[in-house]
């Protein structure tokens, strides 16, 4: 296998990455070197027991870890950092079968799954986005004690993202349902407007709302009516007969306001109809934005503890 990829003097680790793509290389440990000596030219072969490279011409042996990915950690830290997760975690999965308690190679193999990138540039999005279900009971054991405190901090973060994912969802929710009622509201509207009339009160769409010119309509009409009540008074006096028309006038003035308002009146009462339905769902969008004020300050609290975990991570990996 390492024949069709590999034909320079020394095993390199690019080409193993290479393989680890290619997903071309299962087991490292059932294959043999044929490859030639750095001395001699001859075939060299590994000995898995003594942990060696040595040239079956020659017998001189060679750095077991060089040839095998000592420096494999640089390429599957590339390959992360550049998005290319799946590369990643095989390298990452071969440097923990050669050592299971490597560090930074279990926090590579973590961060593959996570698809965070690398250890400074994480963020609290990082753990908003990535999956609750991660676990890192598997990483602390091969690690042991000395990565507790970064691995209990990466559940801290996990777990706040978690919690930050469901109210978000939660806000989701809310702003949808808050949204058919605002769209309700602006179908009363587009209603709402179409009542309003015209300055000679006929039909057709208009400018004037009905609540103004029923009042207005009704001012001029009562001054009408006054006037002459006033112009019957001052021709004829209080006779009998004059009493009749001044008592008069002001049922054919009821009788004129009606008439000049038979569209502005029953739009009236459809608008103040739409104005309690406008007050109803306006109570009702606040009722069920009730709760986002509290979810928007949880979230921005579970930020604080993401950050503060993060800041904790970081220290503990450089640490380590």
């Amino acid at each position: 296998m390492f024949t069709t990829y590999l034909n320079s003097d020394i095993l390199r680790i690019k080409d193993i990455s290479v393989m680890l793509r290619r997903n071309e290389m299962t087991d490292l440990n059932t294959n043999f070197f044929a490859y030639s000596c750095p001395t001699c030219s001859g075939r060299l072969v590994k000995d898995d027991i003594k942990k060696i490279c040595y040239c079956v011409s020659c017998g001189n042996a060679y750095d077991y870890d060089y040839y095998l990915g000592l420096n494999l950690m640089e390429e599957a830290t590339s390959s992360l950092e550049s998005g290319e997760y799946n590369s990643a975690k095989k390298m990452f999965e071969y440097l923990i079968e050669k050592e299971p308690d490597n560090f930074k190679a279990n926090v590579g193999m973590l961060f593959s799954d996570c698809e965070i990138k690398n250890i400074d540039s994480m963020d609290e999005e990082d753990f908003i986005r990535t999956s609750s279900t991660i676990k890192t009971d598997e990483y602390r054991n091969r690690c042991g004690k000395s990565a507790e405190e970064f691995f209990d901090n990466f559940d801290k973060a996990n777990k706040a993202g978690t919690a930050i994912k469901l109210n978000n969802s939660k806000l989701e929710a809310i702003d949808s349902k808050a949204r058919s009622h605002e769209n309700r509201i602006k179908d009363i509207g587009n209603e709402y407007q179409s009542l309003y009339v015209r300055l000679d009160g006929r039909m057709g769409e208009g400018d004037i709302h009905p609540a103004t010119r029923l009042k207005y309509s009704g001012i001029a009409i009562a001054v009408l009516a006054v006037i002459c009540v006033l112009i019957a008074l001052a021709i004829d006096g209080f006779d009998a007969e004059n009493l009749m028309v001044i008592f008069g006038i002001p049922l054919v003035s009821i009788l004129l306001f009606f008439a000049s308002n038979l569209i502005a009146l029953p739009n009236f009462f459809k608008m103040r109809r739409l104005d309690e339905e406008i007050k109803k769902e306006t109570e009702l969008i606040n009722e069920i934005k009730l709760p986002v004020s509290e979810i928007t300050e949880n979230n921005r609290v579970l930020k604080s503890e993401i950050f503060k975990s993060i800041k904790a991570m970081k220290k503990c990996y450089n640490e380590i």
